[in-house]
């Protein structure tokens, strides 16, 4: 049985499979498309200074010149643009002109002077300044000092207002690597994704309408991609019904880049990310080496070479950084693969998200006196997230109470009582073992399974539960353990215990 909180996730990611089914487009369906396409998404620290941009624009170019396809490139917001602008929405809400004032002109000296470093074209960087100041002017403080006057900061028309001025950053991330591609003489084309996503309305939270949005790709992107022009597309929103811009929330240019796959058929859909420094005054300093996929939490050196879809949607659940929970679902039914690679070492083959039909198994046997000898799948990885973030996510009710912990769990090493006030507590860490069929298709298998980890963690003197309501998919077994040193305990164990190297 699934929490309510897991049902609510689920949700979302059913609406999104259920709108692609109803659409349901034959491959290669977009009337007139003519060529291969592949999608590329870069990350706010993959734009987040005029250096980054410069190579971002290199890898774009260097992508659709090597792989003869059509090219779209998804952006966000430079790194720590889109907190400067919540919080100017929430100043324009208290009406505090001044706040609304000084993170303008912060926002415009950010991005002015990238204008002046990576666009060298005299009437492209005229032009590109033209759009900032239009931005920071009308979409953000005009609108944040408008929602002040207009209700208390609570209503939907506050809502939709921080939807426009939190797209700010995306706009003129996207703006400013179109210009610096087009006065280096490739032909390209800025493309507002207000222009192609259409959503169901929810600001803060929309969900893309597939069809609708399909539609739209046929008339605005197709022409541009035939034209062998490289598409720069802003991502993490689009429009609702009625036109207005909605958000897709934290984390939604991966869902604008996975849905542009969708809809254009793509071959593949690449997420470029990379890891930062920054400066004391929160703006981005330099890369830094890092992450080069999907890796091991116990083994951080280790990339993963491939997840399932199934896998990689558990482990976004579960608060994995690299991936957003409904970024897989545009892409799974029809097989495109996702590539999670690494901004400043673009020779690294990555993590690839792919169909994977079947683990390999292996025979695991704790105590054949248990009649616990069984063929099981190794889990592929294991994470973890603290109940409070975890809350904090999904919500409070994800918080565990007694009744989802404790009713009849699938294993408990514990009996002492202060245990189970610190399973329940903030600070209890939910322990997630993640493998495609790894718990089966039925209790038992899982059940098998709880009890292997709890007794391998009882050993190693980690008290821990297993709750039955907690669980319930296939390629997730979720246990609860303490405190944060206890989950790093329980992580090394059960990865030196359990994990099948990928």
């Amino acid at each position: 049985m699934l929490t309510s909180i897991a049902r609510t996730a689920a949700k979302r990611s059913s609406r999104i499979v259920s709108a692609a089914r109803a659409a349901d487009p034959p491959r290669r369906a977009l009337s007139g498309l003519r060529e291969r396409v592949n999608v590329h998404k870069f990350g706010g620290s993959s734009v987040g200074s005029a250096e980054a941009m410069v190579s971002v624009a290199d890898i774009l170019s260097n992508e659709q010149r090597e792989s003869g396809a059509g090219t779209v490139g998804v952006l966000s917001a430079m790194y720590g643009v889109t907190n400067r602008l919540v919080e100017g929405a929430a100043a324009g809400r208290r009406g505090d002109a001044e706040a609304v004032a000084r993170l303008k002109d912060e926002l415009w000296t950010v991005h002015h002077g990238v204008v002046h470093d990576i666009i060298d074209d005299q009437e492209q960087r005229e032009d590109a300044l033209r759009y900032v100041e239009r931005c920071l002017g009308e979409q953000f403080e005009e609108t944040a000092l408008a929602t002040a006057t207009a209700d208390d900061g609570s209503s939907a028309a506050s809502a939709r207002a921080g939807d426009l001025i939190t797209s700010v950053g995306e706009r003129l991330s996207t703006r400013l690597v179109a210009g610096h591609l087009a006065s280096r003489g490739v032909k390209s084309t800025f493309m507002e994704s207000d222009r192609v996503i259409v959503t169901d309305g929810r600001p803060g939270d929309a969900t893309p309408d597939v069809a609708r949005t399909t539609e739209r790709a046929a008339s605005a992107l197709v022409p541009e991609l035939n034209k062998g022009n490289l598409v720069l597309m802003t991502g993490f929103y689009g429009a609702a019904p009625d036109g207005e811009v909605n958000t897709l929330g934290r984390g939604g240019s991966d869902l604008s880049a996975t849905l542009m796959g969708g809809v254009l058929d793509a071959e593949t859909v690449t997420l470029w990310k990379v890891e930062c420094e920054k400066h004391d005054n929160g703006w981005m300093a330099r890369w830094r080496p890092g992450f080069e996929g999907v890796v091991h939490d116990e083994d951080k050196k280790h990339v993963l070479p491939s997840l399932d879809y199934q896998e990689a949607t558990e482990l976004a659940h579960f608060g994995k950084a690299v991936l957003h929970p409904s970024a897989m679902m545009p892409v799974s039914d029809k097989g495109i693969p996702v590539r999670i690679r690494n901004t400043l070492d673009v020779d690294h083959h990555g993590t690839t998200i792919r169909r994977i039909e079947h683990r390999v198994e292996s025979s695991g046997s704790e105590s054949e006196s248990d009649g616990d000898l069984i063929n099981w799948l190794a889990p592929t990885t294991i994470t973890s997230i603290s109940n409070a973030k975890y809350a904090g996510k999904w919500g409070a009710d994800a918080l565990p109470s007694e009744a989802s912990v404790f009713d009849e769990p699938l294993a408990i090493n514990t009996e002492d009582a202060s245990d189970r006030l610190r399973f329940m507590s903030p600070d209890g860490v939910m322990v997630a073992l993640v493998g495609k069929g790894i718990c089966g298709d039925g209790n038992m298998l899982a059940e098998r399974i709880a009890r292997r980890a709890s007794r391998v963690l009882r050993r190693a003197g980690v008290p821990c539960v297993v709750p039955r309501r907690l669980n319930g998919s296939s390629s997730n077994l979720t246990l609860i353990v303490g405190s944060a040193a206890e989950a790093e305990a329980a992580r090394r164990v059960l990865h030196e215990t359990l994990v099948r190297k990928a």
